[in-house]
């Protein structure tokens, strides 16, 4: 299926360039995401998944639970390290693997 077969594809997609987004929140706590971000990564996400032949709306509810999932398990500033890594190649940490197997098992049926 190609949701599955390009679902780490499209999560390491999202997270390259990232943190390239300014903060305009300097005194933001390191564990809140930027709202920027979150957009950024649903829209760099839903764009990834379609133009690999995913359902709009299919991409959109895997793509919104990813970021749910992440936000959920990671601080901002360990996800932050988790994109420094990707953009230095490193592969994503298992947990990550977890987020898009369940998003995805939530959402097809």
């Amino acid at each position: 299926m190609t949701i599955i077969a390009n679902s780490l594809t499209t999560v390491l997609f999202c997270l390259s360039g990232l943190l390239m987004i300014p903060q305009t929140n300097k005194q933001q706590s390191t564990g809140e995401y930027p709202p920027e971000m979150a957009e950024n990564f649903i829209t760099s996400c839903i764009d990834a998944a379609t133009g690999d032949g995913v359902d709009p709306q299919l991409a959109q509810n895997i793509c919104k639970c990813y970021l749910k999932e992440i936000q959920a398990q990671y601080t901002y500033e360990e996800f932050k390290e988790v994109d420094r890594q990707v953009a230095e190649g490193q592969p994503l940490p298992p947990q990550f693997n977890k987020i898009v197997n369940d998003c995805i098992a939530q959402n097809v049926n």
